[in-house]
């Protein structure tokens, strides 16, 4: 079965609008919401010529596999693999903060606008052994503020959801916040700014 690619063509330093006409003969579709020609295939020379009539006229063109892509099913996935953490909460792999299951946000730690197009993404989904940025690996829970915050951005962020999703390290960052919280009243209780009842 030959490999199958998805193509996207935005805007780039000039307008897809000029080039439309070209860009319908060849094959590709309008999709207006998210202003963009699109286009699966599994045609290499098709994937080839496109890449080189984006870069030739200044285009944003992005080839990405299945595996790159968002799925329907990520979610479902997601809980038929992991229990909640503690007791009937799950714990947001950012901000720690218990969340119940309908609150939950699943997550792709890489997001999928990464995998699609950064080279970087897809070497580190490599060398953790993700080959699919809907695996169960890539996925974590979490709440809607930090998953509004994340958005599509990388770096700090895909450490936090890969060191969150370890029960371990989420009991040492509870141990180490109410350690600090002692440290605190201590220090203030010694100075005489916590009245003690």
């Amino acid at each position: 079965m030959a490999k199958a690619y998805n193509i996207e063509v935005k805007n780039g330093q000039r307008k897809t609008y000029e080039y439309r006409a070209h860009l319908h003969y060849m094959g590709m579709k309008w999709i207006a919401r998210n202003h963009q020609w699109v286009m699966r295939t599994s045609d290499e020379a098709q994937v080839n010529s496109i890449i080189r009539f984006a870069d030739d006229n200044k285009l944003i063109c992005i080839v990405y596999d299945d595996q790159h892509g968002r799925n329907r099913n990520y979610r479902m996935n997601f809980f038929e693999k992991n229990a909640p953490m503690f007791g009937d909460y799950y714990i947001c792999a950012y901000c720690f903060k218990p969340i119940r299951h309908k609150d939950v946000t699943v997550d792709h730690i890489i997001p999928v606008k990464k995998a699609k197009a950064n080279r970087l993404a897809n070497r580190l989904m490599e060398r953790l052994d993700i080959r699919d940025v809907n695996e169960e690996k890539n996925l974590c829970a979490c709440c809607h503020e930090c998953n509004s915050r994340k958005g599509s951005k990388g770096g700090l962020w895909i450490i936090r959801g890969f060191l969150g999703k370890k029960k371990r390290f989420v009991i040492a960052v509870y141990i180490l916040f109410i350690s600090a919280i002692m440290a605190v009243l201590g220090i203030a209780s010694y100075y005489g700014l916590v009245v003690r009842s």
